[in-house]
């Protein structure tokens, strides 16, 4: 999985540093996102599935706060939210390719009948975002958490988004971690 995964982000990296207009002036950093979540757990037979919401608010021409809420329910009656609040920035590689990087809090809480968990610690990010035509987005990254008491997990992800307005996106991706696959497909309306 992480060949695979190291291979996209540079075949990602590659596609989006040839690109020939200049298009990452268009990318938006403040924006609101919902989003349809499947996650299958490895090694388990347990599938899930579920919502998010992302919101995220440039403060200047290189920094951003952003937020996101999940919630998904699980086979046998397994529910699951995550929280994250967070900072992060953005800087130019090229006209058409941001590096982009985070640090979070982020809260979880697991509620499995009589079993209920919650837990909290921290996220940190870094990934590319791109533009390769006036309407086509790509982003990947990796994504490491460490929580108090379920441990750390590091996370690949790649997705890409379809802008039928300037403003107006449609997207999909994935996101690995090391016991979980997560897909996700949302719509995004940015803020210009």
């Amino acid at each position: 999985m992480t060949i695979k995964t190291n291979l996209s982000a540079a075949l990602l990296a590659a596609g989006l540093a040839s690109a020939g207009a200049a298009y990452a002036d268009d990318m938006s950093y403040t924006y609101v996102e919902g989003g349809y979540l499947m996650t299958d757990i490895d090694n388990v037979n347990v599938d899930g599935d579920g919502l998010g919401i992302a919101a995220s608010a440039a403060l200047n021409e290189m920094f951003f706060v952003f937020g996101d809420y999940a919630t998904q329910e699980f086979d046998n009656n397994i529910d699951y939210d995550q929280f994250q609040l967070g900072l992060g920035g953005h800087w130019p590689i090229t006209e058409v390719l941001d590096v982009v990087g985070t640090v979070s809090y982020v809260d979880a809480e697991l509620d499995a009948g009589p079993a209920n968990a919650d837990d909290s610690g921290f996220g940190l990010g870094l990934g590319l975002r791109g533009r390769l035509t006036d309407v086509v987005e790509l982003e990947g990254g990796i994504n490491y958490y460490d929580l108090d008491d379920a441990g750390d997990d590091t996370q690949f992800n790649v997705g890409g988004r379809y802008y039928f307005t300037p403003a107006f996106a449609v997207g999909a991706g994935v996101q690995m971690g090391d016991d979980f696959t997560t897909w996700k497909i949302s719509a995004r309306y940015e803020f210009r």
